[in-house]
């Protein structure tokens, strides 16, 4: 049977505050609903397991303020850039040493956000730049994670390692620190490696000129990712990194585009993984 490892992405706190902070049980949680997105109602049986490391990025506040100005400075302006993206700008271009300034243009980049993409963005990109930015500014947690994920694909050794949203970011990382370790498939759902401005730049290693390039040790990387997905940005992965095989992209018809268990129930994804 397959081995599959999953790394999951953003707003999975939950499972670790419902489960009496146990990180342990909080991996069986998580591996649970992937199981059940994966398999559906099929009696099929799956080797999976999920590794969590969502605990080490909490910081006890919410994932998702109310209100964008709750954001820190640093994640305000990953929200403004991430919204100049979006808008088919370049981020990066307007004044930003203003905390008055900086205030309005936060407040005009969430709204914008509300209103053109389905309920729900607006939350889901508010606790994204609050994970990412805490991965990227807080040297201590940003190990702990990158070591769980190392820790997990050396209990397991994987045949795939399937990687969601903020986890193909924390997976690009720890692969690199790993180049003895031989991954046969590396399958990347809805990834934000690309995301310019917010993350492509802020990665370890960090990209070469203008191009990223597939781990060491990764035979084959095949990246998923909805057309509508305001995470992954660009979709076509391959624009932004050599070495990988395939971008596949998808039109999920629903408003939980991003939703790691969104993915996994297409056929696409099922079929790559030979279920």
């Amino acid at each position: 049977m397959t081995r599959i490892l999953g790394i999951h992405g953003i707003w999975n706190i939950r499972y670790y505050l419902e489960n009496r902070r146990s990180a342990p049980a909080a991996a069986d949680a998580v591996s649970r609903a992937w199981r059940d997105a994966l398999t559906g109602t099929r009696d099929r049986p799956v080797d999976l397991r999920v590794c969590y490391y969502s605990h080490h990025l909490y910081r006890g506040t919410l994932q998702a303020p109310d209100a964008p100005e709750l954001l820190e400075p640093r994640e305000q302006e990953l929200l403004i850039a991430w919204a100049a993206l979006l808008r088919g700008e370049q981020a990066g271009t307007e004044p930003s040493d203003a905390q008055g300034t900086r205030t309005v243009r936060v407040r005009a980049a969430a709204d914008w956000i509300a209103k053109r993409f389905p309920a729900g963005t607006r939350s889901a990109v508010l606790a994204f730049c609050r994970e990412v930015n805490t991965y990227q500014t807080r040297p201590p947690r940003r190990q702990r994670a990158i070591d769980a994920v190392r820790a997990a694909i050396d209990h397991h050794r994987p045949d795939v390692l399937v990687a969601h949203s903020l986890g193909s970011v924390l997976a690009y990382e720890a692969l690199y620190t790993m180049p003895d370790v031989r991954l046969p498939f590396l399958l990347t759902l809805g990834s934000p490696l690309g995301l310019r401005g917010v993350v492509f730049e802020q990665l370890r290693p960090a990209p070469a000129g203008d191009r990223g390039a597939r781990p060491p040790g990764v035979e084959r990387w095949v990246n998923v990712a909805d057309v509508g997905d305001v995470v992954a940005i660009p979709p076509k992965l391959s624009r932004r990194f050599a070495g990988i095989e395939e971008d596949v992209e998808l039109t999920l018809g629903s408003w939980e585009f991003h939703a790691v268990k969104t993915y996994l129930r297409t056929p696409e994804v099922r079929s790559l993984l030979h279920l």
